[in-house]
């Protein structure tokens, strides 16, 4: 009898820990005081009002550190903002994000979807890290997707909460000031995130050969039910790969698989202007401006090709 009741009592302990951690986790105190960068980008732009921009970009890290709206308007006098997140949340729902922003923002005249190849909301890992998935879900999303989410694999659910009491021993900021500059830099970027003071971290050759190398198709299905869904509202959507490293083996397999899939002609750059990860996928300041003219130059004719799509506002960002 003792030992049931002692199971009895352990089991009620942890399951009130668990749900006191989902219930921490939803709090904007919790938000503003965990040094943890991926969680500011979704705090802010979830809550993005007034943006009204003429271009919105949307997709994952590989956006969120590699296009500057700063370079668009001055390239093409079009407003625009960054809606990047972490890939970890993008593959769950790259759609609340976006609907959100609409909600709350005047329509855009072209949304650009700026992906990575490991971007592929139809067949996610579900191995995946979830916190930020999880984050996501529980403050800014509904609870019948939320309740999903986690359901549809229930070891996110303590491995979610071990999370949230890891970040509050190790990582809690009682000043809030991580956050405070962190969610400042993003609303003066308009949603860029500069990898600056990097320069000594990039990428190395070796780093790069020695990453993995595998490939797998793009997320075609995915990029079509995107454009349907917001060309259904009058939006014009086009899909942009990003780049790659010029050392990276997988370039040759998507610059032919693309075609035909994305609007761009897939390019690479430099490997010194990516971020040290073996991802490949980060780029460093200096390669985000190099590769925001690129992408301004795409806008650019993409409207030529699409006459009539869109005509330039203020290119005032306030």
């Amino acid at each position: 009898m003792r030992t049931t009741r002692f199971f009895a009592s352990f089991l009620i302990t942890l399951v009130g820990l668990v749900f006191v951690g989902f219930l921490i986790a939803r709090s904007s105190y919790y938000i503003k005081h965990i040094v943890y960068f991926y969680q500011v980008p979704m705090e802010v732009k979830f809550k993005a009002r007034n943006i009204d921009a003429d271009v919105l970009l949307v997709g994952d890290s590989a956006l969120l550190n590699g296009v500057d709206p700063a370079v668009i308007t001055s390239d093409t006098h079009l407003t625009s903002y960054n809606l990047g997140i972490p890939v970890s949340a993008f593959i769950y729902d790259p759609y609340s994000l976006p609907d959100t922003y609409l909600r709350q923002n005047s329509k855009p005249k072209l949304i650009v979807l700026y992906v990575s190849p490991i971007a592929s909301p139809s067949h996610p890992d579900p191995y995946f890290s979830c916190y930020d998935a999880g984050i996501m879900f529980l403050r800014y999303c509904r609870l019948s997707r939320t309740l999903r989410f986690f359901a549809a694999l229930p070891a996110r659910i303590p491995s979610f909460a071990l999370t949230v009491y890891d970040f509050l021993i190790w990582h809690f900021d009682r000043t809030g000031q991580y956050f405070t500059e962190q969610a400042a830099s993003l609303v003066a970027e308009r949603g860029y995130s500069p990898n600056r003071g990097l320069a000594d971290d990039h990428l190395t050759l070796a780093t790069c050969k020695s990453a993995d190398s595998s490939t797998g198709p793009l997320d075609a299905a995915f990029y079509r039910q995107f454009r349907e869904r917001y060309e259904a509202r009058g939006i014009p959507v086009a899909v942009y790969l990003a780049p790659f490293a010029d050392c990276d083996p997988r370039f040759d397999y998507y610059a032919v698989h693309a075609k035909g899939i994305t609007d761009n002609n897939v390019a690479r750059l430099p490997y010194a202007l990516f971020t040290h990860d073996a991802v490949r996928e980060h780029l460093l300041d200096s390669g985000a401006t190099l590769n925001s003219h690129m992408v301004a130059r795409f806008i650019e004719q993409y409207r030529a090709g699409h006459k009539g799509l869109m005509t330039a506002s203020s290119a005032n960002p306030d």
